[in-house]
């Protein structure tokens, strides 16, 4: 009944952070990995084996993101647009074009891989991102974007898609300058 409806509509609100626009999005997955890798970091320091998406070795965050939307939050809002069908019209064309601005990162950090020989950690935690300038649906729709006309772009945007490794001056990790908390929620 109305109990099971009300615990859809909290369990997508827990899961709405990917259908926000993606600078936003990306300020959240980036939290969260940090979140994970500090539960990592604690499992093996103890002798535990390191739980999946907690490893800094070698967890990418657009592969792991790409995954999470489209087994996990895609799936889950699409069913909910039975019941809600604006859903169809805000959410799920948000997280589309969300999924798309994943893989394109995702599609960079493979040339910049073969380009240094080195294996990229993370995902993203540098500041910068793609769709600083606009949504990550005004980026696809225009096809626009500010790193895919170079080489060398591809191995900037990779730096600046490392979680984990990429450190401020003072030690800590980029993503710590900026957490959900310090997120304006007005503007949602």
């Amino acid at each position: 009944g109305l109990d099971q409806v009300c615990l859809h509509i909290l369990h997508a609100a827990d899961l709405s952070n990917p259908a926000r626009p993606f600078a936003m999005a990306r300020q959240w997955a980036e939290a969260v990995m940090e979140e994970f890798f500090a539960q990592g970091d604690r499992e093996k320091s103890e002798g535990l084996p390191v739980s999946p998406l907690c490893s800094r070795d070698g967890t990418l965050l657009p592969a792991s993101q790409i995954g999470f939307v489209s087994f996990v939050v895609l799936p889950y809002y699409q069913a909910l647009a039975e019941l809600f069908p604006r859903l169809r019209e805000v959410a799920i064309p948000q997280l589309e074009a969300n999924l798309e601005e994943w893989r394109r990162l995702e599609a960079l950090e493979k040339p910049a891989q073969r380009n240094s020989g080195s294996s990229i950690q993370g995902g993203t935690t540098g500041s910068a991102s793609a769709t600083d300038s606009g949504s990550a649906a005004n980026q696809t729709k225009s096809g626009g974007s500010d790193h895919a006309d170079s080489k060398d772009s591809a191995t900037d945007s990779a730096k600046d898609n490392k979680v984990g490794k990429d450190h401020t001056a003072g030690g800590k990790p980029e993503a710590a300058k900026k957490t959900p908390a310090s997120i304006d929620m007005g503007s949602l």
